[in-house]
């Protein structure tokens, strides 16, 4: 399949065999940024995870000057913790503003460079930051609520990341241009990436059954396999973009008949 930018919509087959085509074609480019962040992530997550367990538990009959203790290292964890999930949060929007580039660059028809990628991702690292925020806020509230606000919310929003990138807007912007997009089909963007989630679910249950035997390792396994799975949502919710964008041209006319002979 040759990679342009799409004249018309593709549909749910076209979608995904886009995606993964691009993916193939520029496999280890999507994967080195995601796997690194995978990594560290899990390190993250073992560590914290670690020392939360060696907390000894707080034992009302235990002395002032015990408890006191406990306590102060259950307050100094918990501040690690939010200083750990901030940096992560970050890096995470990163990598997902370069992959998105990176797809976005390969579908407009140049070069996908990493360098520019994370340039660009640099730059509306910001607007990246607030928008994944506000949607998942509003995502997990909807989800609080009864399921299925917070499965329109995602869907409504689901394309920001590509709108920010492309389109160079803010992050409250790109919240109603990702909604002018997926307007009128929803039903198709719920479906592809369903279909990628599964996979990407499928793929993380595999790391976690693969890993188990390594014992304190298993993060390691689960964070490579994690990290191969991502790339490709990623790069379909660039592919869907320029389908949803695709749709707001006008029709290319058909060819004029040749005239017929004198």
């Amino acid at each position: 399949m040759s990679v342009q930018k799409p004249t018309r919509e593709l549909s749910i087959e076209e979608t995904l065999r886009w995606a993964f085509d691009l993916y193939m074609r520029n496999f280890v480019l999507f994967l080195a940024p995601v796997l690194v962040v995978s990594l560290i992530g899990g390190g993250i997550s073992m560590v914290v995870s670690d020392y939360f367990a060696s907390i000894p538990t707080l034992d009302p009959l235990a002395g002032e000057a015990a408890l006191a203790q406990v306590w102060d290292a259950l307050v100094a964890s918990l501040a690690a913790l939010v200083l750990l999930l901030l940096a992560y949060w970050v890096m995470d929007s990163l990598v997902f503003g370069v992959c998105v580039k990176l797809a976005a660059d390969s579908v407009e028809g140049g070069r996908a460079s990493l360098g520019v990628a994370f340039g660009s991702a640099s730059r509306k690292l910001v607007s990246l930051l607030v928008a994944t925020f506000v949607v998942g806020i509003i995502v997990v509230f909807g989800l609080m609520l009864l399921l299925v606000p917070g499965v329109i919310f995602a869907v409504m929003f689901c394309l920001v990341v590509p709108v920010i990138l492309v389109e160079n807007v803010g992050a409250l912007d790109s919240l109603s241009r990702s909604r002018a997009l997926v307007r009128g089909r929803w039903l198709n963007t719920f479906v592809v990436f369903l279909v990628v989630l599964l996979i990407a679910g499928f793929v993380s249950y595999v790391g976690m059954l693969i890993g188990t035997p390594f014992g304190v390792f298993h993060w390691i396994v689960s964070a490579v396999l994690d990290a191969f799975a991502t790339p490709l949502v990623l790069i379909l919710m660039a592919v869907h973009y320029y389908s949803m964008r695709a749709r707001e041209q006008p029709p290319v006319p058909a060819p004029a008949p040749p005239l017929p002979p004198s």
